[in-house]
C-alpha cells in the first residue's frame, strides 16, 4: 500500500468549506454556519498546522465545535456541488489506478470517505479535505469513530505517514498437488529498515485494528481462481513462462500499489509455487 496525494491548493481548504456554506439553502443552519465562520478557520488553521508537523494527535475535540454538531455535519451529510468538488478533486490528485482499491486494506473499491479525525467528535473537519481519506465500507465501518490509543494514532494516514516500499507483508501458500483449493497465512515482520519504532507501531496497529490478515485470507482463493484463468489465457494466447509472467504482474503493479498491496505479495508467491505453476502448465 503507498501513499495518496492531497488536495492540491488554491482554492485552500477553508475556502471550499466557506462555498459549501455558501452553496446552502438561506435558513437557519446557514446563519449558524456563516456564525462559527471564524471560529471554523481557526480549527482548520490548527488542523493544518498539526497535519504539516505530523502532529495529528495532538488536536484536540472543542466542545464549541461539539455544540453546533449538526450544523457542521450537514456540511458532508448534504450534497452540495462545493462538497462534489472536494470529492472530484480528490481523485483527479491521484495518479491512474491508485484508487482502484481502497488505501486502507487494497482489498476493495473505496466507495466511501473516512474521517480521520472522527465527525462525530470533530464536526468542524466533516467537509476538510484533508480529513477525508477514500476507503472501501469494510474498512469504514471498522475504523468507526476510532484513531487514537493513549496519544499515538492507530490507523495510517494515507495522505500523511512516510509509508517505506520496503516488503513488510508475507505470504506463506498452503497448496496440495493437483488441487486448486489454496489457503494462505499472512504476516508482517519488520524489516531492518524500518529504524522509527513509532512508524512500526502505526503498522502493526492499523494491520491489527482493521483485521487485514484475516481479510487477506478469507479472500485468497477467488483471487487464485481469477490468476489461473488469467494464466491460462496468457499460456493460450501464445504466451510463455508463467513464473516469469507473475513475477512480471507483481512488479507492474506494486509499482502503483507498492510492494506491500496483498495481491502482489500473493502474485509473487505464487510465481514460486510448484503445484500452481504445473495446475496452470496442465490446463493450458
Amino acid at each position: 500500500m503507498k501513499r495518496i496525494r492531497k488536495v492540491a491548493t488554491p482554492p485552500t481548504y477553508i475556502d471550499r468549506h466557506k462555498a459549501i456554506v455558501s452553496a446552502k439553502n438561506t435558513g437557519v443552519v446557514k446563519e449558524s454556519l456563516e456564525t462559527l465562520e471564524a471560529n471554523v478557520a481557526l480549527r482548520f488553521a490548527t488542523y493544518n498546522d498539526a497535519f504539516n508537523n505530523n502532529e495529528l494527535h495532538e488536536i484536540t475535540e472543542s466542545l464549541h465545535m461539539q455544540a453546533y454538531m449538526d450544523d457542521l455535519q450537514s456540511c458532508y451529510k448534504k450534497s452540495t456541488k462545493p462538497l462534489r468538488d472536494i470529492f472530484k478533486a480528490i481523485k483527479e490528485a491521484q495518479l491512474t489506478r491508485s484508487l482502484l482499491y481502497c488505501p486502507y486494506c487494497g482489498i476493495a473499491l473505496p466507495k466511501t470517505h473516512d474521517h480521520y479525525l472522527p465527525e462525530g467528535r470533530f464536526p468542524e473537519f466533516s467537509a476538510h479535505a484533508l480529513n477525508l481519506i477514500p476507503c472501501c465500507s469494510s474498512c469504514n465501518s471498522i475504523k468507526t469513530d476510532r484513531w487514537l490509543a493513549g496519544n499515538n494514532r492507530i490507523f495510517i494516514n494515507y495522505y500523511l505517514d512516510p509509508l517505506p516500499d520496503d516488503q513488510y507483508l508475507h505470504i506463506r501458500i498452503q497448496s496440495n498437488p493437483g488441487s486448486m483449493a489454496f489457503g494462505a497465512v499472512f504476516s508482517i515482520v519488520r524489516p531492518h529498515m524500518i529504524v522509527d519504532d513509532q512508524l512500526w507501531g502505526l503498522i502493526e496497529s492499523h494491520y491489527r485494528e482493521l483485521h487485514l490478515l484475516d481479510r487477506y485470507k478469507e479472500d485468497v482463493n477467488e483471487e487464485v481462481s481469477a490468476v489461473y484463468d488469467i494464466c491460462c489465457t496468457h499460456l493460450q494466447n501464445g504466451g510463455h513462462n508463467i513464473e516469469n509472467f507473475l513475477r512480471d504482474l507483481s512488479d507492474r503493479n506494486a509499482t502503483v500499489f507498492g510492494q506491500n498491496n496483498w495481491r502482489v505479495v500473493l502474485w509473487k508467491a505464487l510465481a514460486l509455487d510448484q503445484n500452481f505453476i504445473n495446475l496452470v502448465n496442465r490446463a493450458a
